[in-house]
């Protein structure tokens, strides 16, 4: 039995597919099966997989394009090792890549989900300069799950996971997008989550011309995501005030735009940060939740263009109560205050 189980979907991936394979052939962690599924390709990807004689490679072939997510589960039932490793079928591993986060994993019994640092490149290889790195710095345990509260912070094929906590459960059929933030949320249920800094992944950009459609589904995924996500935390949460807040961190319109709405947004933001900081003592973790709480709620703030003035009032009472509680220094309270004039002088 291997200790990883590699898992390879491509669906027309000629272009790229023979450096994603042969970054990983050329492991230093040699014990591994690499199971490449090919989801209906019409390129030249099957003839290019047909050239491996490398007895780790198993191919599976798709009798028709079935999309990611079905194609991912297909792997992960094909799968026989201890550990499950992610990698796409454009995307470049470096040569430690595995021997680093298998080690890591040994040495961390109770982490079951190890993501790594990645650099992106395009569609040549080359490095993005705009965005070298997925993460400048070192993301704590704390942040990271703030983060899985509102988005994705942890790159798909960079992940080993451990296949005991996964158990019978597989990527959600019913996402057609995001399917792995989906899951990642579901395993953090039971498991701890932890992003190496070390970049261990060349991570391509490709253009794929995303039309509407598609990112409105995305959004719609996400949004899912966030309200199961902050209901686990915070428990009931009041409808129009979940929406209104999911909307607005997909940038996607509110389905109702009004005062309560808006308030019970804020309320929302507010407490969830109060709770993941109530369960950290670390300067830096509490910064970087009170910044990001206030970029959250620049957004919500930004919307009250939308209503009249008189709805000023409850969300300032939001503000205030939020920092009284977890600002005593007042950090965010002078840049909202600073909104507040700025709002006000529009009207």
């Amino acid at each position: 039995m291997p200790a990883v189980s590699i898992i390879m979907p491509a669906y027309n991936a000629a272009r790229y597919i023979k450096a994603a394979v042969d970054s990983m052939l050329a492991q230093t962690f040699t014990n591994f099966e690499l199971i490449i599924i090919n989801d209906g390709s019409t390129d030249g990807t099957a003839t290019i997989l047909d050239g491996y004689t490398d007895p780790r490679i198993h191919v599976l072939n798709n009798e028709a394009n079935i999309g990611i997510t079905d194609t991912l589960n297909r792997g992960l039932t094909a799968a026989t090792g201890t550990f499950i490793a992610r990698m796409d079928a454009d995307d470049i591993s470096y040569r430690a890549r595995l021997e680093k986060q298998v080690a890591y994993l040994h040495a961390h019994p109770d982490v079951g989900l190890l993501a790594a640092n990645v650099i992106f490149i395009d569609e040549d290889g080359q490095p993005i300069k705009e965005a070298p790195t997925a993460y400048p710095g070192p993301l704590s345990e704390m942040v990271l799950r703030w983060q899985l509260l509102w988005h994705n912070p942890l790159i798909h094929s960079s992940i080993v996971l451990r296949r005991a906590i996964l158990g019978t459960q597989q990527f959600d059929p019913t996402f057609i997008a995001c399917e792995d933030y989906e899951l990642w949320t579901r395993l953090l249920q039971q498991t701890r989550a932890v992003l190496l800094p070390d970049v261990l992944l060349d991570y391509r950009l490709v253009s794929t011309g995303i039309n509407r459609t598609k990112q409105a589904i995305q959004a719609e995924h996400v949004q899912r995501i966030i309200k199961r996500e902050l209901t686990a935390v915070l428990g009931k949460l009041p409808a129009n005030g979940l929406d209104t807040l999911a909307s607005i961190c997909t940038k996607q319109q509110p389905k109702q735009v009004d005062n309560s709405a808006f308030a019970q947004a804020g309320q929302i933001l507010f407490t969830a940060a109060r709770q993941v900081m109530d369960q950290t003592t670390e300067p830096a973790d509490q910064q970087y939740i009170l910044a990001d709480t206030r970029q959250r709620w620049s957004a919500i703030y930004e919307m009250t263009k939308q209503v009249q003035s008189t709805e000023l009032a409850a969300l300032n009472w939001q503000r205030r109560r939020f920092e009284l509680t977890v600002d005593p220094a007042g950090t965010v309270r002078r840049t909202l205050q600073h909104q507040l004039k700025r709002v006000l002088g529009r009207r």
